[in-house]
């Protein structure tokens, strides 16, 4: 039995800092209201309409409370701060009820301006204790002594400056994502301390004679309208009459031309892979033609017509091969008629070139 008694004992002090932590002494305690919470997000889940949300508004209430009670008991401030930990963990939870989907309709509990708002917030909530005196029913306002209320400032300074960068993270994220072209722009940012570039450094010639490292990523908007251009303007070139290839690379490149054959293609080609991105309208497809010894050369440019991190213009560059070939009539009766027709190939790689786009023939 002795054995028995000090085994038992030896449990219960081994789990006694557990069970003082999950098992409240009394009834008016932080883990009675924690497990409100946990009661309330159960039941709601059953419930519908405006009971549900009456008792997940419950729920978050109790799970605020509790977890701010809890904290305050015995708090531990954060290093070379007056900001106690609690304060960090009850702001979070105060910051993504206001902004959760309850209240803007999104499916994500988490928002961006929840986590923008937390560290400000969180100096709020360490500020506020601050103001009183007392504690239970007796408690009385005060106005901080001198030294408290600096600390108060400074600190609130710095965690208003802290969600400023957050809130900058997120509206450079969201220019990234409505314009992903300007994430991939070319500019030397190595003694940036704040950006960080990814790429492929490659020597490119910038003007005659003259080269330059640069870090790109091909801009994948560009990239995809020429990969989209190329294979309709082979299916519309490709085995047609010499004559007729000329006259349609002609009013490409004319710029009186208002109706370019071209200027169709990139219509079409813009729907299909811009139909409802913001960049739409800062892409322009341009031909670029130049005669060979074979025929002619084709190059269709991807231009970024819109403000970038680099000094100069750039574009993508697409180049295709034109050339004539006989080509057999089978419907003539003479065996040796024969009609030029052209023959068209484009590269497979895209070309980036960091200036200016060369002028119009």
């Amino acid at each position: 039995m002795i054995l028995i008694k000090a085994i038992s004992s030896f449990f219960e002090e081994l789990f006694k800092p557990i069970t003082d932590l999950f098992i409240p002494k009394k009834a008016y305690a932080w883990q009675t209201l924690i497990y409100l919470s946990i009661f309330s997000f159960i039941t709601s889940y059953f419930a519908n309409g405006t009971v549900r949300y009456l008792i997940e508004y419950s729920g978050w209430f109790f799970l605020i409370a509790g977890t701010a009670w809890s904290t305050t008991d015995k708090p531990v401030t954060i290093p070379a701060t007056n900001m106690p930990i609690g304060a960090l963990i009850t702001s979070a939870f105060v910051s993504v009820f206001l902004f959760s989907r309850f209240f803007n309709g999104s499916s994500d509990i988490i928002q961006p301006v929840s986590i923008v708002v937390w560290p400000t917030l969180a100096a709020v909530i360490t500020a506020i204790p601050e103001f009183f005196e007392g504690s239970g029913t007796d408690v009385k306002r005060q106005l901080p002594k001198l030294l408290v209320r600096q600390q108060i400032l400074v600190l609130l300074g710095v965690c208003m400056m802290i969600s400023c960068w957050i809130q900058f993270y997120y509206l450079i994220d969201d220019w990234f994502d409505k314009y992903p072209t300007v994430k991939t722009e070319v500019e030397n940012f190595g003694s940036s301390k704040l950006i960080f570039h990814r790429g492929e450094t490659q020597l490119l010639n910038i003007q005659d004679g003259e080269q330059r490292k640069v870090r790109f990523i091909l801009p994948k908007n560009g990239a995809e309208l020429l990969n989209k251009i190329s294979p309709k303007v082979i299916q519309q070139l490709n085995e047609q009459p010499w004559g007729e290839v000329e006259r349609w690379l002609f009013d490409s490149v004319n710029k009186g031309k208002k109706d370019k054959p071209i200027g169709r293609l990139t219509q079409q080609v813009k729907q299909e892979v811009l139909k409802l991105s913001p960049e739409k309208r800062f892409w322009s497809i341009e031909p670029r033609v130049s005669n060979t010894k074979t025929g002619y050369k084709l190059d269709l440019l991807a231009i970024w017509n819109a403000p970038s991190f680099m000094s100069d213009k750039y574009y993508l560059q697409k180049s295709c091969e034109i050339t004539p070939f006989a080509k057999q009539l089978k419907d003539d009766g003479d065996e040796n008629a024969t009609v030029n027709v052209a023959e068209i190939e484009c590269q497979s790689n895209i070309s980036f070139i960091p200036k200016k786009p060369p002028a119009k023939n």
